[in-house]
């Protein structure tokens, strides 16, 4: 793949970019603070804004490399970060990538994630060259499974105990992934 880091994209209500250490107050309002975002994720809620603030300091020595991805989800409208969207996972030898996003609950069924995740894939398969995208979900999370089908993600199967909660207990996922062959199926109709 071609790597080119964590650079900047624009939707029509989006701005996708790198995480600074300004944003440590917002993102810890907006969503890292909140149990009802991190409910399925594998990281517990932050209890405080330092936590957060160590977060970002390791992001921004994470963002010199160009096999890093970890975008901040900033809307136009209001410029405030509302949740983030990156790579959890790059194979170089499969040209495989797998995704993961986070967002504010005030901004939930809204259509945000599916609107920053396709930009993402796009960079992923027509810039890197990546040849396949997955992403996998907490079963008790069926939001998250509608969001990867409305980006023209295939359901693969459920995986038993393939991922730990954030209390460390082992839970079944459900994964889902998108090739470079449908994504430019789906971009050329």
């Amino acid at each position: 793949m071609k790597h080119v880091g964590t650079v900047k994209i624009e939707t029509p209500r989006l701005i996708l970019r790198k995480f600074t250490l300004d944003d440590a107050e917002k993102m810890f309002t907006n969503w890292a603070s909140s149990e009802n975002v991190t409910k399925y994720l594998p990281w517990s809620a932050y209890k405080s804004v330092d936590g957060v603030i160590d977060y970002l300091k390791n992001l921004q020595n994470n963002y010199l490399s160009d096999y890093f991805y970890d975008w901040c989800i900033e809307l136009k409208k209001t410029r405030e970060p509302i949740g983030s969207v990156g790579a959890v996972s790059v194979n170089e030898e499969f040209s495989a990538i797998g995704l993961g996003y986070c967002l504010s609950e005030n901004y939930w069924d809204q259509g945000i994630v599916p609107e920053a995740c396709q930009s993402v894939l796009g960079l992923f398969f027509e810039q890197l060259g990546a040849v396949r995208v997955s992403a996998a979900h907490h079963v008790s999370n069926p939001k998250s499974g509608r969001v990867l089908q409305k980006l023209g993600m295939q359901f693969e199967g459920t995986l038993r105990k393939n991922a730990k909660d954030n209390r460390g207990n082992f839970v079944d996922v459900k994964v889902y992934s998108i090739t470079d062959d449908d994504w430019f199926r789906r971009k050329n109709t």
